[in-house]
């Protein structure tokens, strides 16, 4: 409401408050209430000559349920800064525990064949892997994958789960990887990630991807990992 007063004041023509009278001629369209200005006698003392006071003639009543709604308006709006304040500075932090790390290293790798499968299950090659990973990552893990190939050499599939046991970056712990590869006629491409929910001890909020690199006979990794809020 008295921002609709100032408004319409303002758009009269009215100048904007600016001294003691402009400012009682504009308060007085905003609240309604009416304010007067006299001059105050002089002081005894010569040195406070000059000075004035001002007096107002109001209701009360309306006046005091201004002042309290003016009041809560204020109290409201503090309020509502501390809360953002208080948000902002919950999200910059975690933010902050959510930064991204890398581990990058290399490993050996044991792939074992398993006897075949019952044909009802597809016929499909079942491996066991055993890995030993040196680096930012320093452990082991234990594998189980289903294969199939093509009639075109170079090209087939693979799924796998990998449980990695030791010390990620110096925190222990362990994880379980899902892994999905293609091969196209000698290109390969993988996707290698952390099961949700799957990490221990202090790699308990794990959660990540991980890129292979095999040149020749050498394989190395880049794994890119969050670790949540702790």
């Amino acid at each position: 409401m008295w921002q609709e007063r100032g408004r319409e004041y303002w758009e009269r023509g009215r100048p904007r408050p600016h001294g003691v009278r402009s400012t009682l001629q504009f308060l007085e369209a905003v609240t309604g209430s009416r304010f007067a200005l006299k001059r105050a006698r002089a002081p005894a003392f010569p040195v406070l000559a000059g000075l004035f006071q001002i007096s107002a003639r109001y209701d009360s009543n309306e006046l005091e349920g201004t002042v309290k709604t003016l009041a809560i308006v204020l109290g409201l709006t503090l309020a509502g800064l501390a809360i953002s304040t208080r948000t902002d500075a919950r999200a910059g932090e975690s933010i902050q525990k959510e930064v991204t790390m890398t581990a990058r290293g290399t490993f050996e790798v044991k792939m074992t064949p398993q006897p075949p499968d019952d044909g009802a299950g597809g016929g499909f090659e079942r491996l066991f892997g055993d890995k030993q990973f040196h680096g930012e990552l320093e452990g082991v893990s234990k594998s189980q994958m289903l294969a199939t190939r093509s009639k075109v050499e170079g090209s087939g599939a693979y799924v796998a789960l990998e449980l990695v046991t030791g010390k990620l970056n110096g925190k222990r712990g362990s994880f379980v990887l899902q892994h999905k590869g293609t091969m196209s006629k000698g290109a390969y491409h993988m996707d290698i990630t952390v099961v949700p929910d799957s990490g221990t001890d202090e790699l308990a909020e794990i959660a990540g991807t991980m890129t292979i690199t095999i040149e020749g006979d050498k394989h190395s990794y880049h794994f890119e990992y969050t670790l949540g809020s702790k």
